[in-house]
């Protein structure tokens, strides 16, 4: 419930006046980033501007989970009253990327690494073995320095790897090596009554000799149970001709406190040479 949105450091006496003022909460997931809440408030005297309620690194718990602002909207709301939007993402990932003073690990793989910085802010890992062992450092330039998600971010890359997060559980491996690591769940089209995924509107699916995947879907899906999926898991699709075959889950996404649906997006991994 939005009611058990929490703002550390914030009086308790004004906790209510907060969660009674949002429109809006989204929760979404992505494999191409990390988990972010997005809340729409109304401020009709920019009280909460004022007292900086939703100040840059504000901490927020919300199903057990904290979350940082990481930024902040103003715009104009109906009735001409000024509209919040506020922007807030898992603190463990908030503060790996203002980390700009990773320590140089040697002999090391990028695994042992990426499994090194989960440990380091208190996250699950999930990660795919490798092999070379170096040093794994922070890269400087004459305008900027490396952060610890910028390391992660670049040794992914040159590994062909994913990095993201997803409830506070880092992940650091091929999209091929990940498909049914993690839950696997089966979903048809069209849905019967008695299944545990239900998809609500035909799924888009699309495939095409230019994309690096072979397959690409998005779902619309009843809320029941849909709220529990997460990037990384497996989805295995019945009843559609040509995409009937298993996808990992990239995004999620819903609107909390309401009855509206999930989306879910998902793709095959990406096309080896041979293919």
């Amino acid at each position: 419930m939005i009611s058990d949105l929490v703002l550390t450091d914030v009086r308790y006496n004004v906790q209510s006046v907060i969660t009674n003022a949002v429109e809006k909460m989204e929760m979404s997931w992505t494999m191409d980033s990390v988990s972010q809440m997005r809340l729409t408030l109304i401020d009709p005297d920019m009280k909460f501007l004022a007292n900086d309620y939703f100040a840059a690194r504000r901490t927020m718990t919300y199903g057990g989970a904290e979350f940082e602002v990481a930024s902040i909207e103003l715009s104009e709301g109906i009735g001409n009253v000024a509209r919040m939007t506020v922007e807030a993402r898992r603190s463990s990932i908030q503060k790996i990327k203002r980390d700009k003073n990773p320590t140089a690990y040697s002999g090391v793989t990028a695994t042992d690494y990426a499994r090194i910085i989960a440990a380091r802010y208190e996250m699950n890992f999930v990660g795919e073995p490798t092999s070379e062992k170096g040093t794994i450092t922070q890269a400087n330039t004459d305008t900027a320095k490396e952060s610890v998600w910028d390391v992660l971010t670049r040794i992914a890359g040159e590994a062909k790897f994913v990095v993201f997060e997803a409830d506070n559980v880092l992940f650091f491996c091929s999209q091929e090596w990940l498909i049914n690591k993690r839950e696997v769940i089966t979903a048809s089209w069209p849905s019967t009554g008695d299944q545990t995924y239900k998809i609500l509107t035909r799924p888009t699916c699309r495939t095409s000799e230019d994309d690096i995947y072979a397959a690409e879907i998005g779902l619309t899906m009843e809320r029941t149970n849909a709220t529990d999926l997460r990037p990384g898991m497996t989805l295995d699709l019945k009843g559609i001709p040509q995409f009937e075959q298993r996808y990992i889950i990239t995004e999620v996404s819903y609107d909390e406190g309401s009855i509206d649906p999930v989306t879910v997006s998902a793709r095959t991994p990406e096309k080896t040479a041979d293919l």
